[in-house]
């Protein structure tokens, strides 16, 4: 660990790998007036075909209620299409329209591309230990309780 990284830490480290990686993603789907976290419901959908709404949140690793709204606007974009369960009429089942898939095959490679410029000259080697590495973090961070014993 070089004295730089050490001393500016790995909360650090990740914000500002995030807001960079982030930002390169915004500015793409900007052009298509779509925010990060409409991008996000988009590709989890596109990715496990049709979910219920609190299975999308879930998935996304946030409160039911952020993706509400945000499920409001790709319903009223007609990029999604909202069907409730015969058997729970509580639940709601969320797939992609035609429209929804069309958009989403167009920003998917996008997002693809950004992530293969981010680890431009890293080996494959380096980036198994990143990800081994990433994914022991997320699992330390996990087993601590919140301030709600969570």
């Amino acid at each position: 660990m070089t004295s730089e990284s050490a001393e500016r830490g790995i909360g650090a480290s990740i914000r500002k790998a995030h807001r960079l990686y982030q930002r390169q993603l915004q500015d793409h789907l900007a052009k298509r007036n779509l925010t990060v976290a409409q991008y996000l419901h988009l590709r989890v959908l596109r990715e496990k075909k049709s979910l219920f709404q609190n299975e999308i949140s879930a998935e996304l690793g946030i409160e039911k209620a952020s993706s509400t709204g945000i499920i409001d606007m790709l319903d009223r974009a007609k990029l999604i299409k909202r069907v409730r369960d015969d058997e729970d009429r509580r639940r709601i089942r969320v797939t992609l329209t035609e429209k929804g898939n069309a958009l989403a095959d167009t920003i998917l490679p996008f997002a693809k591309q950004i992530a293969l410029s981010a680890t431009d000259g890293v080996s494959a080697a380096d980036l198994d230990t990143y990800f081994e590495v990433m994914d022991r973090i997320i699992a330390n961070l996990s087993a601590i309780p919140d301030r709600n014993g969570r």
